[in-house]
Order: structure tokens, then sequence, then C-alpha cells
């Protein structure tokens, strides 16, 4: 098998994933691109975060966050309040109900996972072997995907240096 098929192979999987959550996310009445920002704040839990910390860690604009903050507040899965270091600032967190959400998500693709019927010992082998394949994040805290949902997809966005590449 080359590097290509395989490839294909994983984004077969990550379709699979992302088809199980579109369809929680549906009922919920949240976009793709905004269940980026539901994993985000899934993973720092009850801490949430800054719009721009938010923003590094989905690598794309603060004004961006903020837009699909904006939607996660309307739809009753996050809410903002005051940061308690400094009350110039503002915090993102999950709601009760964008726990429920994020939860929900997790157990349908856990459910409609091809990687369902490996073996623990497999999946832990596949997850280190993967780790050890890509470069680390320097904008994401040590250990910060170690509890992440099977799939996420944060927003992706062209920078400036990628727009003009020609490059596949």
């Amino acid at each position: 098998m080359d590097i290509l098929e395989l490839a294909a192979l994983l984004e077969k999987i990550t379709q699979v994933h992302r088809t199980a959550a579109d369809e929680v996310l549906s009922v919920s009445h949240v976009s793709p691109a905004t269940a980026g920002l539901l994993w985000e704040l899934s993973r720092r839990k009850e801490r949430g975060a800054t719009m721009s910390e938010l923003a590094a860690a989905l690598v794309c604009d603060p004004s961006y966050v903020t837009l699909l903050a904006r939607q996660l507040e309307a739809s009753g899965l996050a809410e903002r309040q005051p940061d308690a270091q400094d009350g110039r600032r503002r915090i993102l967190r999950l709601t009760d109900s964008g726990t429920r959400t994020v939860i929900l998500m997790t157990e349908a693709v856990r459910r409609a996972s091809p990687l369902a019927a490996l073996p623990g010992a497999d999946i832990e082998k596949l997850t280190t072997r993967f780790q050890t394949l890509l470069p680390p994040q320097p904008t994401q805290p040590p250990g910060s995907y170690d509890d992440a949902p099977p799939t996420g997809r944060p927003p992706t966005r062209r920078t400036r240096s990628s727009a003009g590449s020609s490059t596949a």
C-alpha cells in the first residue's frame, strides 16, 4: 500500500466520523464550522478560553471565533463570562446543554467508527504511532488532545502564505 492509499483510507474513516457527528449537529442546529469551536471548548472543560486563545488553537482570526461563539451562545451551547482574574477579558465556556451535545456527538462517532472494531491494544498502538508522525502543536498545551473526541473539524482558513501556493 502506498502513502496516498493510506491517506485515502484515513479520509474515508474521517468522513464516517463527520457524517455521524453531523447528524447530531443538525438536531442541535450547529454548523460543522461551529462544531470545531464546540470541540475545542470541550477539551478545555470548565476553565473555558478567551477568543484569542481559541483563535490560536483553531488557527483562525479572532473575529471569526467571535462569530462562531455568538452562534454557540444563540443556540444555548456556550456562554461568555467575565474572567475572574481580569475583568476586561471574557471567557467562553460550554453550558450544560453544550456539554450534552459534545457527549452525544462523541457517542455517535464512536458507534459509527470503523475503528470501533479494533481491539483496544491496536487502538493504543495506532494512536502512539500516529502521534510520533505528527509535529508537536505549538499552540496547544501538552496533552490537550488526550481526551479529544475521535473527530473534530476546526474551521479551516487559508493563510496568506498558502493562498498563493500552487502545490497540493
